[in-house]
Parts: structure tokens; C-alpha cells; sequence
């Protein structure tokens, strides 16, 4: 067999993981056509974030499920003819956290300020920027956000990117954001990050936390409670608050507000004394290790996990008196 790679191992494993959770662990499933797998993975450490087989070595999939789990000579039983097997030489495998990529419509052209020109190339300069949002400014109540978008800077005359002292000098009342026209970068002036006034505004405590990270719990906000707590665990190059930027965009504040008790994971910033961490040490120290500091009592109810983008929400009969 030749020397495995990740690429390959997740363009074998990744269909079937979309079905991990969708039935218990069990050695063989009882209703399988035949005993062979389609899919065979041993030689592997497999965290299957279940408190009754929480590691085993091997795994076996058919059509699209998970149908044993358990050592790497017990799922090797299951291999046939047509069985595609994959000796994963120890690495790693979690069940499958899924990072979707989405930009937003096309809307702003109609109602935003646009400090750039998304239609044809023309060259604009950081003072007529300033002068556009200081106008946007002008006719927005103060507190509220003042954002500019498709701001290119291959099209800047200053020949620079724009920065926090520009943005400041559009308003010292307003949070102000432009927007770069490639969707990932956007530059804010010193109103824009003022914890507990524009972003992380939802009350929340630390309850555990190790070398590298944080828990932080959130209360529900309604008098009926949600039988199943909630687990948000942000990508590790994003701060907490990404899902509590703003009140009317704050995931966080929301999910209190349909009575969910949330837990999110505040993730360190790593430097040279993490420099020996990997993959398998933050799935330990991360969302293993927040499964164990959320309340027995809680877990013991069921958990919903999600990382930025898997949906979660409590079933109509899943509510008790707070």
C-alpha cells in the first residue's frame, strides 16, 4: 500500500463522516446487507466523542454510514473484495466539523457606501474615502456603524491600505468599517473595538480553561430553558467574538434568546510556548476538553455542538422550567 497523506485520507473518509452521528456506535450494524464494508479505516486514533467508545483504532462505512467501529483486527474482519481500505498510520480522526465558505449578496450596491468601484477600474484617493463616510457619518445616529465597501487597494492613488487614522478622522461617535472587495479583510477606526460596546456585548463568564483555551458560558435570557446546552467552537484563527460582534448580528444573543444555555470556546493566542502543539492536542484541549468542563448534570441531557456554521436548535418538547 502506499504512504498515506491527508488529502488522500479525507477524499476516502470525508462522505461517510456526514453520516457519523446519525445512529449509536455499535460492533456491527445489525441491519447491513452483508458483512462487508465499502470503506475500511484502521491503524488509526479515532476520537469518536462518545463517552462509551470515546478512542478506538478502526472504523467501517457503508453506504455513507458508520456501520463498526472498534480495533484495527476487528474492522479488518469486514474487508471484501470491493472494500476500499486505508491504513491511516496513526493519524488523527474527528468527527466531521465542517467549515463552510459564503460571502454575503450583492445588496450594498443599492443602499451602502461604496468606496470603491465594483463595475469598472477607477482610481480613488484615502481623502475622498474619508470624505464619503464622514458624509454617511453626517445622517447616521451616533453609536451606529458607518461602513464602506469594495475598497481595492491596487486602486488607490496613496498608493497604501487605509488605516485606523483615516477611519478615525471619519468619526469619533460612529463605528466605522470599510470593507475590502475580496470579502476577507476589513479595516475599522479605535470605535470599533470597544468590548462590551459594539462587540462581545453578550454577558458571558469563563468557567474552565487550559493552555489553550477558554470556555466561556453564556446564561439563557428566557424563563424556559433548554433541556440541551449548546457548544460553539470558533476556528482557531478567529477570537470569540466573532459570534458576538454586533447586538443585531450576535449569534451568541441569539441563541440565549431561544433559551439556550451556550458554551464557546475562546481559543489562546498561540506563540513560541505552543510551538510544539498539533492537531491531535486541540481537539484534546479544545472541544474534548470542553465536553468534560460543561456540568455533568448538563452533558448528561445531551450535547449540541457547532463549529461556526452547524445548526443546532432545541426540538419543540425540549424545555424545562429555569
Amino acid at each position: 500500500m502506499s504512504r498515506p497523506n491527508r488529502r488522500g485520507f479525507l477524499g476516502l473518509a470525508g462522505g461517510a463522516v456526514a453520516g457519523a452521528f446519525s445512529r449509536p456506535w455499535s460492533a456491527v450494524a445489525a441491519d447491513a446487507e452483508s458483512p462487508d464494508a465499502d470503506l475500511v479505516v484502521f491503524n488509526a486514533k479515532v476520537y469518536t466523542v462518545d463517552s462509551r467508545t470515546p478512542k478506538v483504532e478502526a472504523f467501517a462505512v457503508k453506504a455513507g454510514r458508520f456501520i463498526a467501529v472498534g480495533s484495527t483486527a476487528d474492522m479488518k474482519g469486514l474487508i471484501g473484495k470491493a472494500t476500499q481500505s486505508f491504513d491511516a498510520k496513526q493519524m488523527t480522526v474527528v468527527p466531521g466539523f465542517i467549515d463552510c465558505h459564503n460571502h454575503a449578496t450583492g445588496n450594498v450596491l443599492l443602499y451602502e457606501v461604496l468606496v470603491g468601484n465594483p463595475y469598472v477600474v477607477e482610481f480613488v484617493s484615502i481623502e475622498s474615502i474619508i470624505e464619503k463616510l464622514r458624509a454617511k457619518a453626517a445622517q447616521t445616529p451616533p453609536g451606529t456603524w458607518v461602513e464602506g465597501f469594495f475598497f481595492d487597494d491596487t486602486k488607490v492613488k496613496d498608493n497604501r491600505l487605509i488605516n485606523v487614522h483615516d477611519l478615525d478622522q471619519v468619526s469619533k461617535d460612529h463605528p466605522v468599517a470599510v470593507h475590502h472587495r475580496g470579502g476577507h479583510t476589513s479595516f475599522y477606526n479605535s470605535k470599533a473595538f470597544e468590548l462590551g460596546v459594539n462587540i462581545a456585548t453578550t454577558p458571558g463568564q469563563v468557567v474552565f480553561q487550559n493552555d489553550l483555551m477558554q470556555l466561556i458560558q453564556y446564561e439563557p435570557a428566557t424563563a424556559k430553558v433548554a433541556k440541551r446546552p449548546l457548544l460553539i467552537i470558533p476556528p482557531w484563527i478567529n477570537k470569540y467574538y466573532i459570534l458576538d460582534l454586533r447586538e443585531k448580528n450576535s449569534l451568541v444573543k441569539w441563541c440565549v434568546a431561544q433559551g439556550l444555555t451556550v458554551f464557546v470556546i475562546s481559543w489562546v493566542n498561540p506563540d513560541a510556548h505552543h510551538a510544539a502543539k498539533d492537531f491531535e492536542d486541540y481537539m484534546l484541549e479544545g472541544p474534548l476538553a470542553a465536553f468534560d468542563a460543561i456540568d455533568p448534570h448538563i452533558a448528561e441531557r445531551g450535547l449540541l455542538t457547532a463549529e461556526t456554521v452547524l445548526a443546532a436548535r432545541p426540538t419543540a418538547d425540549a424545555s424545562s422550567p429555569a
